[in-house]
């Protein structure tokens, strides 16, 4: 998929966090995959991430996890699946464009309410060490899977 967009022939190359990366080539990159899809982005400058789950209603089951109280106050029942799904995405999406290794999802990437589309964007926060890093998260809500990125 790499060599197509960038009509060259690429060596991917991971760093002992396990963060993807080009070798020689300045192109910042994300991968992710899950059941039956995969995604990359790419930038020239900036850092970048993505992360693509299957739709599956597990994630009801885990949403203590990874949601705080205002995540979970803020889910509406008609778009539960989705809404959680669409949470968690963003959240690993977050974790992927952090330099932070250690991060509790519920205590350090906060997500602003949203309503859930097929589209759209979260306003969100990375919270660590009394630092608090604005970031927003796009997202595309699809029948088979949810991809998000930064």
């Amino acid at each position: 998929m790499l060599e197509q967009i960038l009509n060259s022939r690429v060596q991917i190359k991971y760093e002992e966090s396990g963060k993807p990366y080009l070798a020689e080539s300045d192109f910042q990159i994300s991968i992710s995959h899950t059941k039956g899809f995969a995604a990359v982005i790419l930038h020239p400058l900036r850092q970048v991430a993505v992360d693509i789950e299957q739709r599956t209603e597990k994630v009801m089951r885990l949403q203590s996890k990874f949601m705080n109280e205002n995540e979970l106050s803020a889910l509406d029942s008609a778009d539960a699946v989705s809404y959680s799904l669409i949470c968690w995405s963003a959240k690993e999406t977050m974790f992927k464009w952090t330099p932070y290794t250690e991060m509790d999802f519920r205590k350090h990437l906060c997500l602003s309410s949203f309503k859930v589309a097929e589209s759209g964007y979260i306003n969100a926060c990375i919270c660590r060490n009394d630092n608090a890093d604005p970031i927003v998260v796009s997202y595309l809500n699809r029948q088979e899977y949810v991809l998000t990125w930064i």
